[in-house]
């Protein structure tokens, strides 16, 4: 097996474990789905903003802050507080 298939496997082995761990906290509600929302329903809510161009708009904004430029939304308008 090569370096890179190895890297590549680990990685997915981590990804597994990490969603199974977060599935599991979420079926033992230990925390109220508000603090801590199952893995389906944060992957339903992100498809539905995918579909509708709002995660594009969200991660664009987050962005331009990180840039420092945090006085316009992701349309270029005036941000507000």
């Amino acid at each position: 097996m090569t370096t890179a298939l190895k890297g590549v496997l680990r990685g997915a082995i981590v990804a597994i474990v990490i969603v199974g761990v977060w599935w599991l906290l979420t079926a033992m509600h230990l925390w109220s789905a508000y603090v801590l929302p199952p893995p389906a329903k944060v992957w339903s809510s992100a498809v539905s903003m995918a579909r509708s161009g709002e995660l594009a708009e969200d991660v664009l904004g987050a962005i331009q802050g990180l840039g420092g430029e945090g006085d316009t939304d992701p349309r270029g308008e005036p941000a507000v507080g």
